[in-house]
């Protein structure tokens, strides 16, 4: 089964329609209320990067480069939605 929402593929999961891939910003709560049971744990999926395009010939404005700075300071590090996860 596919879709574009995650949370209709979570529910169908959750029905025991089968397994599902899902970062914890959609199935963490269903993991911490035993709904989902985490697999393969101790694989290590592949990252998914983040990049900033912009023009290579045009100076950044300090608006442009101080919502780069922003969002790359945002989301470094453990996801907030891990941060209370022990079982995702």
């Amino acid at each position: 089964m596919t879709a574009d929402r995650g949370d209709f593929v979570l529910a169908a999961a959750a029905e025991g329609l089968g397994v599902t891939l899902q970062p914890t910003f959609i199935a963490g709560e269903a993991i911490r209320g035993a709904e989902l049971v985490p697999m393969l744990r101790d694989f290590q999926w592949p990252a998914s990067p983040a990049c900033a395009l912009y023009p290579p010939a045009r100076q950044l404005s300090a608006r442009v480069r101080a919502c780069i700075d922003y969002f790359a300071g945002h989301f470094a590090g453990t996801p907030y939605t891990d941060n209370d996860c022990e079982n995702c």
